[in-house]
């Protein structure tokens, strides 16, 4: 399989090297936001709703600036920046909407770092919007259906968090759906849309988007999973695969 790397170099290079070292800091620093947060931590804290759409404000920008400056030269690529672009617009505007309620921190310097790496990643997903691309290639159709399908439960997942912590004071065990399966559906649904993704374009680019989001969310997903066993004791769920881990 030949994977091209198109433009943008320097930015792509930096991603790799953040790519590189997002396991040794996932694996050996558990990262302190929302529950997870250290109190008296001496570092400023950022509200949830200002942090999540600080970090993924860069994605909606360069999105759109491609949008309007490079416009879309086949439907096939604008099927591919839909994509990005509806993740992009729920993360930066409609979730930081939905979450006003919901009392949580994140520290500043992790945000800042979330800031850089959507910064370049999305740099680097420019080389991936305006591939060569035939949607009724056999990995371009899949890819498709396995992001939407991902995005959709991605969504559902992140809908029923919140609905659980706006009916409840402190934290309840999630049910329904797939939380009777697995402890974090949003973290499985987000590897398998960005899978899609990856299948779509079948670029290095979105190969070290689809690396560094399993890097980043599923020490996450593990963190909630021993969270919620300390908090409610055994549980049935996997943590991130069902029947499996």
């Amino acid at each position: 399989m030949d994977l091209p790397i198109t433009g943008y170099q320097f930015n792509f290079w930096l991603l790799v090297l953040y790519t590189t070292l997002m396991p040794f800091m996932c694996t050996f620093f558990r990262v302190p936001y929302g529950k997870f947060v250290v109190k008296k931590w001496w570092l400023p804290l950022i509200t949830n709703q200002n942090a999540f759409l600080l970090m993924e404000m860069p994605n909606l920008v360069v999105i759109t600036g491609c949008l309007f400056i490079k416009g879309i030269p086949h439907w096939t690529n604008g099927v591919i920046m839909l994509c990005f672009l509806l993740y992009a617009f729920n993360r930066a505007i409609m979730y930081p909407a939905s979450i006003v309620r919901i009392k949580a921190n994140w520290p500043l310097p992790l945000v800042l770092l979330g800031i850089l790496f959507t910064t370049i990643n999305s740099l680097n997903q420019v080389s991936v919007f305006y591939g060569d691309y035939n949607f009724w290639n056999p990995n371009v159709f899949l890819g498709f259906f396995i992001w939407l399908y991902a995005f959709y439960e991605t969504w559902y997942a992140d809908s029923q968090l919140l609905d659980f912590a706006s009916k409840n004071e402190g934290y309840i065990l999630p049910h329904g759906r797939w939380f009777n399966l697995i402890s974090g559906p949003h973290y499985t649904f987000e590897v398998l849309m960005w899978f899609g993704y990856f299948m779509m374009s079948m670029s290095y680019e979105s190969l070290l988007f689809l690396m560094s989001t399993i890097f980043n969310v599923v020490p996450r997903a593990l963190a909630t999973h021993k969270f919620y066993q300390e908090k409610f004791g055994p549980i049935d769920t996997k943590a991130i695969i069902p029947f499996v881990w």
